[in-house]
């Protein structure tokens, strides 16, 4: 009461105690004439604005201009309506001067007199800029995650705890045929599980995947299962995970994919090697026609099918074997000679295509010509076909039946099994790579795996040189005389290394020096792949395999083995990586770079430069602070000239200059950066750099082979040190926990420009310029770090 009576009696006590609560305010106050000219506002909606007041007093247009130009009209209009509608409540985009774009938002109303007349304006805005982006990634995260659920290949279903369905994705309607699934139960989904695929009878209930789900309480892999889907026989593959809610199961959520094209697959790929046996054991060659036709029409389901063979005298294809509905056609085509696709696929022993044929070449037998539409997987059956029925005949041209019938199944199983024993190889070697420690535990689980496979004879890894340095299924004797050059050929480990890409020899026997070839002949083996052991842009070594047959690793399977090559480069990154954190030893190393084209030379461009600090930058570049012996002028001049460097700012001139730089990898400060070793001292004269670092002992001979590979580098100097490599998190701990983002970018750069020495080098007010901020901001972040970081040294 006495405050009240003593501001109504004194209105500068009213006016004092107003600005003390606005002026301590973090929101943005302001109060402008109905003319919505600013009268007042306060620090924080100058923050805000990023305009002093001073900029906004007097000038109505100046608070106008700075709002989006998108969103300005509508809210001078709100502006305008105050008045009416005694409130203003708007959400919208200013623009600072600088450049930078952010959300507000911003309440007003108007001030009236005794009288009620409007004398004033006055609102609250805040900075909702932070909250804006917030709910535009959720917006995007949940729009990703909708799209991925609707448009995913698979059925995805949510059941509640009493199996009521609340939730099936776009899939789920497209299988079963029907739209309103969410609510129904387990029981009315339109399918019925079964219990196998000859009787059909319903599975039981306790062995329905929400049974199985629920009894176990943990996720289950794919479940088969024949069924009924929509009226049609289908079969399933489940995966289910359950759904707990305060430890109590509330249900489950499932993941159902139509196999049934896979599993027809599998049947007729079963099918075509009892028919390859089939036709193995046929007494004639009009036989091995008969049941080559048979076979496409009753497992490929192909109504038009005709075998052609070549006539006694060799001049002409003649019918040897048709379907039923080809019959037709072979009546008009009773002899074929010299031209269409019939004759060119025989000719060139190749496959053709013209109109409704597809003509598939049996070798020097004849033609399989099949008409109508062929897809590329029926395409693909086919041909395996072709191939069983193209070794039956060569048993049939041959004496030794049993000889013939070992090639036939072999060349059998080989397509049969193409399909899916690279890709289990892979998963494999894959498998064996998460559990190893070491670089030699990779390398040696890749080799003994890879040389364990039925299509390859033996394998070796080198290192990024080309040394061996694991192998399997060959002797290191042996191996001596493997990568061998000759005049003008270089070895396929060679050729990868120095490409960075596969490397194939697919006919060693023919392609290969004669010392290579008559050791192919000894070794067995035909065929040679090799490829780069890659992650990012680093080379670990190569990876060798070599198969006991000519015309190996063509295009899928070498797609496969680079990205073998891929999956052991990350795989040995990782453990490098693991090994290099876990080290508890330390190396001081020496360098000498007498290359004047590396950057540290160029900028110092005759004179003497010296190293202070490095910060690196979320953007991959590198913010790089360092004394130059010259004036500004030149300094700038010289680094305007050098490609890596993006912006260069001298901060402070006493006969040296000092200089804040950002550089673009690749350069020289990149290669420390890449390999995380700590720059203890950096210094350049001349054509000469000399670098002392810090590195953990599992990086030293990594980071010497790039230096000395990418600039020449000599090691001079190496130092064990008692004490492990002082990290970033080692030498922050404890004040870095406490320290924001920008708190401690500030810090640092404030450090590293000389703003703690005396007299200082750089003012606060320079050093908010050049980080984009107002000087305000840069004070109180800047006080903010200070005293987090005597919080955690002093308490």
């Amino acid at each position: 009461m006495v405050a009240r009576e003593r501001v109504e009696r004194d209105p500068h006590e009213f006016e004092r105690t107003f600005r003390r609560l606005t002026e301590s305010a973090t929101e943005g106050f302001w109060i402008s004439d109905p003319g919505f000219e600013a009268v007042y506002v306060n620090p924080a909606f100058e923050e805000i604005w990023g305009r002093p007041r001073e900029q906004l007093y007097g000038d109505p247009e100046t608070m106008i201009e700075a709002i989006h130009p998108e969103d300005r009209e509508r809210i001078k209009r709100a502006i305008g309506g105050m008045v009416e509608t005694g409130e203003f409540d708007e959400t919208y985009r200013i623009q600072r001067p600088a450049g930078e774009e952010r959300w507000v938002h911003d309440r007003g109303f108007p001030v009236y007199d005794s009288e009620g007349e409007p004398v004033h304006l006055a609102g609250i805005v805040t900075d909702v800029t932070d909250r804006k982006r917030t709910e535009a990634d959720l917006r995007l995260q949940r729009d990703r995650i909708e799209w991925i659920v609707e448009t995913s290949p698979v059925m995805l279903l949510v059941m509640d705890a009493d199996r009521t369905i609340t939730f099936a994705n776009g899939r789920t309607a497209e299988v079963t045929g029907v739209d309103e699934i969410v609510g129904t139960t387990f029981e009315e989904f339109p399918w019925e599980l079964l219990r196998d695929e000859e009787d059909r009878e319903p599975l039981a209930v306790d062995r329905l995947p929400f049974a199985v789900v629920r009894e176990r309480g943990e996720p289950v892999y794919d479940l088969q299962y024949p069924a009924r889907v929509g009226g049609e026989f289908r079969w399933l593959s489940v995966n289910g995970a359950p759904l707990f809610d305060d430890g109590a199961f509330a249900g489950a959520v499932f993941a159902v994919e139509d196999i049934t094209e896979r599993k027809r697959r599998e049947e007729v790929l079963s099918a075509l090697h009892e028919t390859s046996r089939e036709m193995m054991r046929a007494d004639s060659r009009t036989a091995v026609y008969e049941i080559a036709v048979a076979a496409a029409s009753d497992l490929l389901s192909f109504s038009r099918v005709a075998c052609y063979r070549l006539e006694t005298d060799g001049y002409a294809l003649e019918p040897a074997a048709h379907s039923a509905d080809a019959a037709g056609f072979v009546g008009e085509h009773d002899r074929i000679e010299d031209g269409g696709p019939i004759w060119e696929a025989f000719v060139g022993d190749t496959v053709e295509h013209e109109g409704e044929i597809t003509a598939i070449a049996l070798g020097s037998h004849g033609v399989f010509a099949l008409l109508g539409t062929v897809s590329e997987e029926a395409l693909s059956l086919a041909r395996v076909l072709c191939d069983n029925a193209e070794a039956a005949l060569d048993r049939t041209d041959r004496e030794g039946v049993v000889e013939a019938q070992s090639e036939a199944l072999r060349r059998t199983n080989d397509e049969l099994q193409r399909v899916t024993h690279v890709s289990d190889l892979v998963r494999d070697v894959t498998a064996a790579l998460v559990r190893a420690s070491s670089r030699e535990e990779i390398d040696a689980a890749v080799c003994e795996r890879l040389a364990a496979a039925d299509r390859y004879r033996f394998a070796w890894i080198g290192d990024d040189r080309g040394e061996p340095t694991a192998w399997a299924g060959i002797t290191e004797s042996a191996l001596a005389g493997i990568e061998r050059e000759g005049a003008g050929y270089e070895p396929p480990a060679g050729r990868a290394l120095r490409a960075d890409e596969p490397a194939i020899d697919r006919k060693l026997l023919d392609s290969a020096p004669p010392d290579q070839r008559a050791d192919a002949l000894s070794k067995d083996y035909r065929s040679v792949a090799a490829v780069p052991l890659v992650h990012r842009d680093r080379t670990y070594g190569v990876l060798s395999v070599y198969a006991d047959r000519g015309e190996a690793f063509d295009g899928d399977e070498r797609e496969v083995l680079a990205e073998l090559g891929r999956t052991v480069g990350y795989a040995i990154d990782a453990v490098e990586t693991r090994n290099t954190l876990a080290s508890d030893g330390a190396t001081e190393l020496r360098f000498s770079v007498a290359d004047a084209g590396t950057l540290p030379s160029l900028l110092a461009a005759g004179t003497h430069l010296e190293h202070r600090g490095i910060v690196p930058r979320a953007d991959g570049s590198i913010r790089w602070f360092v004394t130059v012996d010259a004036p500004p002028d030149r300094v700038r001049s010289t680094a305007a000239d050098i490609g890596s460097i993006e912006r260069v700012q001298p901060i402070v001139t006493e006969g040296t200059t000092l200089l804040e730089c950002v550089v673009r990898p690749p350069c020289l400060l990149s290669a420390f950066v890449e390999h995380g070793v700590t720059i203890a001292e950096l210094a350049a004269s001349g054509a000469e750099t000399t670098v002392t670092v810090e590195a953990a002992d599992a990086d030293v001979r990594s980071l010497c082979e790039t230096l000395e590979s990418r600039y020449d580098a000599e090691l001079t100097g190496k130092q064990r040190l008692e004490r492990p490599p002082r990290t970033p998190e080692e030498r922050y701990s404890g004040v870095a926990t406490d320290l924001t983002d920008r708190q401690h970018e500030i810090l640092e750069i404030a450090h590293l420009s000389g703003y703690f020495e005396t007299p200082r080098r750089i003012t606060g007010a320079e050093l908010a310029e050049r980080l984009g901020i107002n000087r305000s901001t840069f004070h109180r972040t800047l006080r903010a770090a200070e005293q987090a970081a005597f919080d955690a040294l002093l308490e």
